[in-house]
């Protein structure tokens, strides 16, 4: 039995990507991991995941964050990603305690059901405003982003990055990442910039 959110932990919303996150997924068992110790957890699925369309999901995202009180942590992966960069720019008062971004994809090696959240928008100055604590997490190896999301996202974002071995690749279940304790360790860590709820 799952037991009640505790309502001092933070919320957790986590946004999937192209085609969602099959069972086994990381975002799955992380889902399950932050319920269990407390935090509510928002897990939307986005409309169409095979064929998405940019304002469907940012409306549902909207929906998801709109009722959250306190800044929540965000984490997202591959075109989850993406829609978060677009999202900000629609909202630029959004706040996060902490952001994580893993995979994001490249225009040049989305299919064409992607290719509508392209271009993206970088905004340095509005991302780290929006997320003071802000992680890329990536592999040079992912056959989504072949230019390498450290250099086509990390370095204009001038966000910190965690670079993961070539194995890791586009970090799904394909690669072997179900189970991901060490994600969710830096998800429950103490905030380094605890977010100004006033």
């Amino acid at each position: 039995m799952i037991p009640p959110f505790q309502p001092y932990l933070p919320d957790v919303v986590i946004v999937h990507g192209w085609n969602g996150s099959p069972p086994g997924h990381w975002q799955h068992w992380l889902a399950s991991s932050l319920a269990a110790s407390g935090h509510r957890v928002h897990f939307p699925l986005l409309p169409n995941p095979a064929h998405p369309n940019l304002p469907d999901w940012l409306d549902t995202l909207h929906d998801t964050l709109n009722p959250i009180a306190a800044p929540p942590i965000v984490v997202c992966h591959s075109l989850g990603t993406i829609l978060w960069l677009h999202y900000l720019q629609r909202h630029p008062h959004t706040r996060t305690r902490k952001l994580f971004l893993v995979a994001p994809p490249s225009k040049d090696a989305s299919p064409p059901p992607l290719q509508s959240f392209f271009p993206v928008p970088l905004n340095p100055t509005l991302l780290h405003s929006s997320s003071p604590e802000a992680l890329l997490i990536c592999s040079a190896a992912d056959p989504f982003c072949p230019s390498g999301a450290a250099s086509t996202y990390g370095s204009p974002l001038s966000l910190q990055t965690h670079l993961l071995p070539d194995e890791a690749a586009h970090i799904n279940l394909d690669s072997g990442f179900g189970p991901w304790p060490w994600l969710a360790s830096h998800i429950t860590a103490p905030s380094r910039h605890p977010p100004d709820f006033n």
